[in-house]
């Protein structure tokens, strides 16, 4: 039996309120203009470096979860309009899972660095 993962709906708001997100931060170097588009990924994801670990969930599936959350989120605003000169919706998409997957080793709390910002009851939803 084959078994997908889909990232379940959330509303925008059910994951803005955990004490460990902060939008989206992004790199110097990449230019997220739009960011709104974003945010709610940005902070499912936030949610899933700071306590996915405490539940099995590791880095690779919290920045998977964030690029399909992303390109959902293309989907639902029903655009693939510029964000930025060059770049549309979901290679903007790209591109910010690019860097988180590069460059958010640091940020990503593992199992063994308790986080007392972590409550089953604000987590478990925000995960993938």
């Amino acid at each position: 039996m084959m078994m997908m993962m889909m990232a379940m709906p959330v509303k925008a708001d059910q994951c803005d309120d955990h004490p460990t997100v902060n939008g989206c931060t992004t790199p110097s170097f990449l230019d997220l203009q739009h960011e709104e588009t974003f945010t709610p990924a940005c902070n499912r994801h936030d949610v899933c470096y700071g306590c996915g670990a405490k539940y099995g969930v590791t880095k690779t599936q919290c920045d998977d979860a964030f690029l399909r959350d992303m390109k959902e989120a293309c989907r639902q605003a029903g655009r693939r309009r510029a964000l930025t000169v060059s770049m549309d919706c979901p290679d903007m998409a790209n591109a910010f899972h690019t860097a988180v997957w590069a460059f958010g080793h640091s940020h990503y709390v593992d199992a063994g660095t308790p986080n007392s910002d972590c409550r089953e009851d604000l987590d478990k939803p925000c995960l993938p």
